[in-house]
């Protein structure tokens, strides 16, 4: 009868084992879960382009003017700095103006700026209309008529032919700086 009983009880545990199993997996829980909080990014752009139709060799003549149309065009969905710097390796023989809305960095506190480098910059707002901006005022460059030969020739007697005028576009945002100059220290970086 024991070995009975014993048979019994194994069996009855076995019993329980499956049942236990077999019942595990049908059991229910509570369960919830919600939905995505959807975040959308958009992706901004900065892009500045410097460019001019009149050439870039040019004949002085003193006493005259020169058709010189530099322009910046910019392209930007954000507010932003744009900067044009200014390499006058004239000798003083060319003149300029820049055009009206444009401010003048204190070259003092650019050290990445070389010393015939003058940087000009003007705040471009992100739905304005005109991205054109011109750099020069007329459009021109003037030759002075005091200009006399011994002014265009080197030591040597030959003529300078080492003279440019020479203008780069730069931007940045506006956002994180607090000015001009700080957003022009922090992301121009010097040839």
């Amino acid at each position: 009868m024991q070995k009975k009983w014993k048979l019994g009880r194994t069996g009855i545990i076995l019993g329980i084992v499956t049942l236990l199993l077999a019942g595990g997996s049908a059991w229910a829980y509570l369960h919830g879960s919600s939905p995505y909080v959807v975040n959308v990014f958009a992706a901004n752009g900065l892009e500045v382009k410097i460019w001019e139709t009149t050439g870039s060799d040019y004949d002085i003549i003193p006493g005259t003017d020169q058709d010189k149309d530099l322009f910046i065009t910019v392209e930007n969905t954000e507010d932003a700095y744009v900067y044009v710097l200014v390499d006058d390796k004239t000798q003083g023989l060319v003149s300029y103006e820049i055009a009206d809305g444009w401010q003048e960095l204190d070259r003092r506190d650019i050290e990445a700026v070389k010393q015939t480098q003058r940087v000009y910059y003007r705040e471009v707002n992100a739905p304005d209309a005109n991205k054109k901006i011109s750099v020069l005022q007329g459009n021109k460059v003037h030759y002075a008529s005091s200009i006399e030969n011994d002014d265009m020739v080197n030591s040597d007697g030959s003529l300078k032919d080492d003279l440019q005028l020479n203008f780069k576009a730069h931007a940045a945002q506006t956002a994180g700086f607090t000015d001009a100059k700080d957003a022009f220290l922090q992301t121009y970086q010097a040839e």
